[in-house]
């Protein structure tokens, strides 16, 4: 039996798009253009509602305007992933959404609807793409080896992790699914990221700090487990690393609790109870990451073990 797709992530929003060749002319937004964001030409959405998003919110609504709007194109790479719900490294340059065209046709000047859209040519079988509830998608497996092409190493590894963490599946079918069949350029490329890729990663900010030690290579770290379970005075608690056997990372914050989010304050009081029976806890910012702090904590706190025990 092979992979399902998995139902889409909308954007809570969605139903705020203004599709503006089906209005012909009529409608608020024709009344008062300035109150209204082109998230394509074709493609609009309330200012009022734009004003209270973050940046990746914008693109999370991008992304399904694109592909509802699509008639003969497919949305592919990292818009398609945010619609399946995987997670992506950081913001699309100028918010640009990757098009395919199914079969083997190239996009003409007919094809090219969009500023804001880039095709690529490249072989787009009827298996790797779907109008589901009619937003027209590459697969997952298929939008996830687009960005492993395409992208950054880094986008592609939190990429991988990702679908390999939300999507049910044994992981030699998602292997499968992601590399593909036949011949085509990148495949090698491709082929490296799924073997350096690790099932465990909950966030992007987890892969992206096990690929900051994996560069650092530092020779004091010698085991890096992610998503442990620890026992501390008859609870379970689960963080997102261990390095060397003893020190905790948590990523974002948030030490997990029996599956529950828990208020600031409950958290504290656990990251208290973790510390006081002998773990030593870092907490990792995005800002941490960004900064190149990350392995200059680990390493400081490794270090720092390694003075007390030789005192």
């Amino acid at each position: 039996m092979g992979l399902v797709l998995p139902p889409l992530k909308l954007p809570p929003d969605v139903n705020e798009l203004v599709y503006l060749p089906r209005l012909a002319g009529d409608g608020d937004y024709w009344a008062s253009p300035s109150n209204y964001v082109l998230l394509t030409p074709e493609v609009a959405i309330p200012r009022r509602v734009v004003a209270g998003l973050g940046d990746w919110e914008v693109e999370w609504l991008r992304a399904a305007a694109v592909a509802r709007a699509c008639r003969s194109s497919v949305v592919t790479g990292r818009h398609a992933a945010r619609l399946w719900g995987i997670g992506v490294h950081g913001i699309e340059p100028d918010g640009v959404v990757d098009l395919l065209l199914p079969g083997e046709r190239r996009a003409s000047s007919m094809d090219r609807w969009g500023e804001n859209v880039r095709y690529f040519n490249t072989l787009l079988p009827e298996s790797e793409y779907t109008a589901l509830d009619g937003y027209r998608l590459a697969t997952p497996w298929r939008a996830v080896r687009d960005i492993a092409i395409r992208d950054s190493e880094l986008e592609a590894l939190v990429a991988i992790d990702s679908l390999r963490n939300v999507i049910p599946g044994p992981d030699d079918l998602h292997y499968c699914d992601i590399l593909g069949s036949g011949r085509y350029h990148g495949k090698t490329r491709v082929r490296n990221l799924l073997a350096m890729s690790r099932k465990g990663s909950e966030s992007p900010l987890e892969t992206w700090g096990r690929e900051q030690l994996r560069q650092a290579q530092l020779p004091e770290i010698t085991s890096v487990r992610l998503q442990v379970s620890i026992d501390v005075a008859n609870r379970t608690f689960r963080v997102d690393m261990v390095i060397n056997g003893w020190l905790i990372v948590e990523f974002d914050g948030g030490v997990k609790y029996d599956g529950d989010n828990q208020s600031p304050r409950k958290e504290a009081q656990r990251q208290h109870l973790i510390v006081n029976a002998g773990w030593t806890m870092l907490r990792v910012s995005y800002q941490d990451l960004a900064r190149g702090n990350f392995v200059p904590m680990v390493l400081e706190a490794l270090r720092r073990r390694e003075a007390g025990a030789s005192a």
